[in-house]
């Protein structure tokens, strides 16, 4: 009997092994991806957040800082789409906090506003950054953090490099 009773014990303990094993795995799986068929979203970054790229409206705004601000329209190529597409769903950007913020700067900051809608959900981030993303130490940037940051970066250059970006005029002045 008690050889019975030690191994139902083994098998039990075996079973519950195998499915914690089996939990684990399906948590680590690349098919938990968020998948997404449909998104628009709209940035707005630099000095006072007065570039932007908006796919809703397929536009972009250029900060002319005494001039004010010129848009033009600006079409993402499917190529584009797609990396931005792929960017979501690794970073699982639905799942973000509103607020980025680590600390308050004062001066030499740059505003990123984030509005994004993917297959019909809503979510926004705000984050106040140093200009260049140049944090301190202190600031105990998480991977959230560190991601959103390559983000903004890839939208950034996109737009930049663009060349309706590069048809608006220069600007005039700076910030101090």
């Amino acid at each position: 009997m008690k050889i019975i009773t030690s191994w139902v014990s083994i098998a039990l303990v075996l079973c519950l092994l195998a499915a914690c094993i089996g939990i684990l795995v399906f948590e680590r799986s690349d098919d938990n991806r968020m998948e997404i068929s449909e998104f628009e979203f709209s940035l707005t970054f630099g000095p006072n957040g007065r570039n932007s790229i908006n796919t809703f409206t397929n536009l972009i705004t250029k900060d002319l800082v005494a001039d004010g601000v010129i848009a033009t329209k600006y079409v993402m190529s499917d190529r584009d789409r797609r990396i931005v597409r792929e960017m979501f769903q690794d970073m699982d950007i639905l799942a973000y906090p509103q607020n980025l913020n680590v600390r308050s700067y004062w001066d030499h900051i740059e505003i990123i506003n984030f509005h994004v809608v993917i297959d019909g959900k809503e979510h926004s981030i705000f984050w106040t950054v140093p200009w260049d993303f140049s944090f301190d130490k202190e600031d105990r940037l998480s991977e959230i953090h560190l991601e959103f940051i390559e983000f903004i970066t890839f939208i950034k250059n996109l737009v930049i490099n663009s060349d309706e970006y590069k048809a608006l005029p220069n600007a005039k002045g700076g910030y101090l």
